[in-house]
């Protein structure tokens, strides 16, 4: 699969719920705020569950890791169930794993390299989130955070084991919302 493909399918897993969660956010402070904290715990854990998955390993430490880092029962629950639509789309079954494992397990079977996957994570994060903004101006936004993404690529792309999934504290992105 191309990462354009792997892009395309990643839109397609969110709800209308996950994208009315975040509707109405929409700057570049709050995708800054979004890309330190639960953009990079779903792309560690994603680049971590590639990893397992090439080696085919076992990918339940990985969800336990992301699930221990994921405090609120509702985004879990919402998490599993996009995981569960990206598996089927792409033809892996219909396991209900996280939405960031699954994209993990998902890149593994694409020759999707670790920073590229990272990359996408946070690239589909930030047009997520910009969604909601007027088209031009969310486009200048998402081209302006272009190094941002990168940066966060760069660090979470080594990742190969569960333990090293950073706890990048999701409650902060609430209080950079409400600023």
């Amino acid at each position: 699969m191309e990462p354009t493909s792997f892009l395309a399918l990643l839109a397609q897993t969110r709800t209308p719920t996950e994208r009315a969660a975040i509707l109405g956010r929409a700057t570049p402070h709050y995708c800054r705020t979004r890309l330190l904290t639960v953009t990079t715990l779903e792309a560690a854990t994603a680049v971590v569950a590639r990893a397992r998955a090439i080696e085919g390993a076992s990918l339940d430490p990985v969800a336990a890791a992301w699930a221990a880092r994921t405090p609120n029962p509702v985004t879990r629950a919402r998490h599993r169930e996009m995981g569960r639509r990206l598996l089927g789309l792409t033809g892996l079954g219909t396991a209900h794993l996280p939405r960031a494992v699954a994209m993990g397990a998902v890149a593994a079977r694409s020759a999707i390299s670790a920073e590229d996957l990272a990359r996408m994570v946070g690239f589909d994060d930030v047009q997520a989130v910009l969604e909601s903004a007027d088209p031009a101006e969310g486009r200048a936004w998402a081209a302006g955070l272009l190094p941002d993404v990168r940066n966060m690529a760069a660090q979470v792309s080594h990742m190969v084991d569960p333990a090293e999934i950073p706890a990048t504290g999701a409650e902060l992105v609430h209080y950079a919302a409400a600023r």
